[in-house]
């Protein structure tokens, strides 16, 4: 190793260890990281990563790693005021995919009790609504996959090609070929709000983070991920209430979730500080957070989400064309 490599990584050291002395000590909640560890994070993907990948030469990107795109199904048992929206937001799962949690035959509304267990499925997963007269055969058509398929998901309880559907009843598509995805409900306009604090959006997005792009939206990856210098200002990309403010274990990280009170919620992860608190009122471009790399991530950046009625969509779609 090079010699101002190795000094880089030792000063890097040195300085995580006392940070880790200075700020261990605060008491945090239960499973939460704690300052210090923080710290050694950012030193960890500062110095460590990028003397590695130098040996490599090889650069890994700046984004996001593991359960966000998570393609495996997984349990999960529901808490005391969990909705199928919130579960959708807690796991980074869309929520025309959270009936498939349930049963086959659950019947809308669908109502979470305490105590239920759910089988989340893989996030790249379609859940589809039976309509009269379809058959198994037809719906593996409609998502261009075979009919095998469709049989071979346990969850779905069918037998048989020609087997009619009860109408209503939920099909679990594990997957779908790539494109094939479901119509999103078409947005409803709201008035455009004239006082603030006011607790809902105009529906026009500004940059939450002025930065580098280094993540698009995909049906793998359902944000963008913005790069910007470490603690960068986080800004409310339009008014609302933030409706999840702390720590999440699923691999966000540090996150905020604002609520916009016309059908939009916009996610923002991987924040080093949180500064607004539960149940804030925010404005268009208040700062919310800082930028940062807590949870499954590679190097500083955010994590930006745009849901329109608990769908996830391409946030480029409605910001500006213009940081």
């Amino acid at each position: 190793m090079p010699r101002m490599k190795l000094r880089r990584l030792l000063v890097g050291s040195l300085i995580a260890i006392i940070l880790a002395l200075t700020l261990g000590g605060q008491q945090v909640l239960a499973g939460e990281p704690s300052p210090a560890q923080n710290a050694i994070q950012y030193f960890q993907l500062q110095i460590f990563l990028p003397v590695v990948a130098s040996q490599a030469s090889f650069v890994p990107p700046i984004g996001d790693y593991g359960p966000l795109e998570g393609n495996d199904a997984f349990y999960y048992t529901v808490q005391p005021g969990d909705t199928l929206l919130s579960v959708a937001l807690e796991f980074g799962r869309d929520l025309s995919l959270m009936p498939c949690a349930t049963s086959p035959l659950r019947p809308e509304p669908i109502t979470l009790q305490p105590g239920e267990v759910l089988r989340i499925p893989p996030a790249m997963a379609l859940c589809h609504r039976a309509q009269a007269g379809e058959m198994v055969a037809t719906v593996a058509a409609r998502y261009h996959i075979s009919s095998t398929a469709v049989l071979s998901e346990e969850w779905n309880g069918l037998t048989a090609v020609d087997q009619l559907l009860q109408p209503g009843r939920w099909v679990l598509i594990e997957e779908p070929s790539a494109g094939v995805t479901i119509a999103s409900i078409a947005h409803r306009p709201t008035p455009t709000p004239t006082t603030v604090p006011w607790p809902y959006g105009s529906g026009h997005f500004v940059w939450p983070l002025k930065g580098t792009i280094t993540q698009r939206w995909s049906l793998h990856h359902r944000a963008i991920d913005i790069a910007a210098p470490w603690g960068s200002p986080i800004v409310a990309a339009d008014n609302g209430k933030v409706i999840r403010a702390g720590w999440n274990t699923q691999g966000y990280g540090w996150l905020v979730i604002i609520d916009h009170g016309n059908d939009y919620l916009t996610l923002y992860a991987h924040l080093s500080s949180i500064e607004v608190p539960l149940g804030a009122i925010v404005r268009r471009g208040q700062i919310i957070g800082l930028e940062g790399s807590t949870g499954n991530s590679t190097g500083p950046h955010l994590h930006f989400e745009i849901r329109d009625f608990g769908r996830l969509i391409d946030p480029l779609t409605l910001l500006p064309a213009k940081q």
